[in-house]
């Protein structure tokens, strides 16, 4: 008798579980057994063959399937857990039958109708480690499923028992299942190529376009074949660059075209369309050309944008860079116009239909004035007012509005702040009312909150995050500010690293990421994201301070000093004089000068347009605790809980026992806040903590 012979082959393996069974057989055994049936003949095994699928085996508690498709098992999966939730409705906690479920793509043995190896065991290891109700998959589906633009959470490596090496694996959790457009619906757009997402995350290759998922990202945008009403969709063609100047390098152009591609897709948000490709190329009406030339020692880049189906030049801004630095302008041109255009195709890509070559060349200009560095706050709000009246249905528009009028109601002695309240309250309600996802609306109702409202404002933070299956990483970093406002550093991390994440080019996103790192000891990795971000923006202020005010932690006081006398950073003179004076200080240990200092810092600290967060760090670092202390809560009352993070500078940690940092976190609220939220500040969470952390 001749044995069978084993076959291998590479497959998807679902691995699912039933939570909690054998307390539920405990609770109801006929019951229990009656509805696991029925997942299995109303559910699962519908979904299984319309898949493709084959269940090799089920347990009591469990099953084990096989696809020949990632994207199979996963939609699969998605539609059994969204059913499951269904179904629970009303029943009791206890009583819910969900599931947990792995995914894994790996070499599978077939014998005699069973799978066998790692692909299968990796996938029976992961289950255990999903959320109840979701799924955890491994890496390596995970490099195939990120292309659908959704919000998995990285888990890190985790140690799997009987499995050599450690597995990365990622979450969904059932809040993100349940908003997740149902399999039909991926279907029906499987064909259109290439691909689209919403909110920073785009497909930048044709095997699966999710257009359901282009509502909210930054990538240049382009119109498909659906006919003159169909949504933009993401795609662009790089155009030439010409040589203006003879005396400009020949190699800048074929530079700044490479470092544009990298751009688009380092922050997976824009597929490029390559100009071999003629069916791509077709579908896609923009293309990005521009020029170089030399001007007065700089190199100035003109980029443009053009829809060339109606022959519309769209957006046209020139980007000028010291000609010394010729090396690194290609990269900084492209990651200025990628953050741009990422902006403006966010919101573009979520209106239902094309907007109008008008309406999106005033989109493009407001996220110009955005990101480019508008010289005014009212410049930026006028020209998302512009974008209101040319497309009254466009959401995005709206939110752009409201994101512009808030920050304007902060302002000291501004003299409309009512009626600018007014406005970004009803742009908010009506960028929701046009489309209940936007998330940009419940970040500026969460900013409208009244001052003490923290619960209510995260909960609105958090459904900012949850409200689209994907994100653009403004949502994670506005949450991630309030985390460190009100003393959350830990969980600030995370947030701001999923926002960078989303972002990695752009140095506010950067600013943020680095000062919680250092915030909570973790300097190592703080350093060499600074030093990366600061290759390709060596002159930005804001990465500039950021160095600065690191050597407060890390000591570095040479490092800042140097960076203090450079005459090109922008810093006022009184400042820059007693930061100069503090480093010195630090670094001599001599007492006089401490003094002497301290008393610099603390006349800049009485000056209202000169008190900031880099003098309570000077303070504090000076260990002039309790003048820290008077600075914060000057500089609190001067700009509201919105600069409430200056209470957790590392430096300051020792004042939290002073008598005046209780009665500072009291007046503004965040004592009564900690003691009734689940979730304390970190100064709150060692055994010595402060009185005011009590419960009761």
């Amino acid at each position: 008798m001749v044995a069978a012979r084993m076959e291998r082959r590479l497959s998807a393996i679902v691995s699912a579980d039933v939570v909690g069974y054998s307390r539920l057989m405990g609770i109801d055994e006929e019951g229990t057994l009656r509805r696991v049936k029925a997942l299995r003949r109303d559910i699962m095994d519908p979904c299984v063959a319309r898949k493709h699928g084959r269940v090799v085996k089920t347990t009591g508690d469990g099953f084990l399937v096989e696809f020949g498709s990632v994207f199979d098992a996963f939609h699969c999966a998605c539609s059994v857990q969204r059913a499951l939730i269904t179904n629970s409705s009303g029943v009791a906690d206890d009583q819910r039958l969900m599931l947990r479920i792995g995914i894994n793509v790996g070499d599978i043995i077939l014998d005699d109708g069973d799978v066998f190896g790692d692909g299968v065991n990796v996938a029976a290891r992961l289950e255990p480690l999903a959320p109840i109700g979701g799924i955890c998959v491994s890496r390596r589906a995970w490099e195939d499923l990120r292309r659908l633009g959704l919000p998995f959470e990285d888990m890190g490596e985790q140690k799997l028992k009987n499995i050599g090496e450690p597995i990365r694996a990622y979450q969904l959790t059932a809040e993100r299942i349940e908003v997740i457009p149902a399999e039909e619906e991926f279907e029906e757009v499987a064909t259109v190529a290439p691909p689209s997402a919403k909110q920073g995350k785009r497909v930048a290759a044709p095997l699966v376009a999710v257009a359901l998922l282009a509502t909210a990202v930054g990538g240049w945008l382009a119109l498909g074949d659906q006919g003159a009403e169909a949504a933009i969709q993401p795609n662009v063609r790089l155009g030439g660059f010409a040589i203006i100047s003879p005396d400009v390098p020949r190699g800048l152009p074929e530079a700044l075209h490479q470092e544009l591609m990298a751009a688009f897709s380092i922050e997976n948000a824009v597929t490029v369309v390559m100009s071999g490709d003629t069916k791509a190329a077709r579908a896609s009406p923009f293309l990005i050309d521009g020029s170089v030339r030399e001007i007065d020692q700089l190199l100035r880049f003109t980029m443009n944008f053009k829809n060339e189906r109606s022959g519309i030049l769209l957006w046209s801004q020139t980007f000028d860079t010291p000609r010394v630095a010729e090396l690194l302008a290609p990269r900084q041109v492209a990651v200025s116009a990628s953050q741009i255009v990422r902006c403006a195709l966010w919101g573009a890509a979520a209106h239902s239909t094309t907007l109008s070559d008008k309406a999106l060349s005033l989109y493009l200009k407001f996220c110009n004035e955005f990101w480019g560095g508008s010289s005014t706050e009212d410049r930026m709000l006028d020209a998302a007012r512009r974008v209101t009246e040319a497309a009254p249905d466009f959401s995005f528009g709206w939110s752009a509005r409201a994101l512009t009028a808030l920050p304007l109601t902060r302002r000291e002695g501004f003299g409309k702040v009512d009626a600018l309240r007014q406005e970004a309250a009803f742009a908010a309600r009506k960028a929701l009312e046009l489309d209940p996802q936007n998330p940009e609306g419940y970040m500026v109702q969460a900013g409208l909150l009244p001052l003490r409202a923290y619960a209510q404002r995260e909960a609105m933070l958090n459904k900012a995050i949850s409200v689209r299956p994907t994100e653009c990483g403004c949502e994670r970093q506005l949450y991630g500010d309030f985390l460190v406002s009100v003393g959350r550093m830990e969980e600030a991390v995370d947030q701001f690293q999923r926002g960078h994440d989303m972002q990695p080019l752009a140095p506010r996103s950067n600013v943020r990421l680095v000062h919680a790192l250092y915030a909570v000891g973790r300097s190592n990795e703080a350093d060499q994201i600074l030093g990366k971000i600061l290759e390709v923006w060596p002159y930005a202020a804001s990465l500039q301070v950021m160095k600065i005010k690191s050597a407060f932690w890390t000591k570095r006081y040479p490092e800042a000093l140097a960076l203090l006398h450079d005459p090109a950073l922008h810093l006022n003179t009184e400042s820059r004089k007693a930061l100069v004076a503090t480093f010195e200080a630090l670094q001599s240990g001599d007492a006089a000068a401490r003094a002497k200092t301290i008393g610099q810092l603390m006349t800049l600290s009485l000056d209202r347009r000169k008190n900031d967060r880099l003098v309570v760090s000077a303070l504090a670092a000076l260990g002039a605790q309790n003048e820290a202390i008077g600075a914060a809560a000057r500089l609190i009352e001067q700009n509201s809980i919105w600069v409430a993070d200056v209470l957790f500078e590392p430096n300051l940690a020792k004042a939290a026992h002073e008598p005046a940092y209780a009665r500072l976190v009291t007046s503004i609220g965040l004592a009564d806040y900690w003691r009734s939220t689940v979730h304390p500040p970190d100064i709150c969470r060692n055994p010595a903590a402060p009185s005011f952390c009590a419960t009761s």
